[in-house]
């Protein structure tokens, strides 16, 4: 390649990624283990093992399960 050039995207443009007042607070955002639970509470899968899963997940047992997963695959 003898050349490269950049372009403007406009979808990224638009979002005013860089622009602080268009930025949610913090604390405002709903935590991973939050969303990850959710998703799997609205599955309409049925079943007696889906029936389970969907009883048992919470956020604090999603956020449980990545701190176990990280101890034994990122260290």
């Amino acid at each position: 390649m003898d050349h490269s050039s950049l372009r403007v995207s406009h979808a990224v443009q638009n979002a005013a990624l860089w622009n602080p007042a268009t930025h949610i607070s913090e604390g405002a955002l709903p935590r991973a283990a939050k969303i990850w639970a959710e998703h799997v509470k609205s599955s309409d899968r049925r079943g007696l093992a889906a029936t389970a899963v969907r009883t048992g997940v919470s956020e604090a047992a999603v956020r449980a399960g990545i701190a176990v997963d990280y101890r034994q695959n990122l260290y």
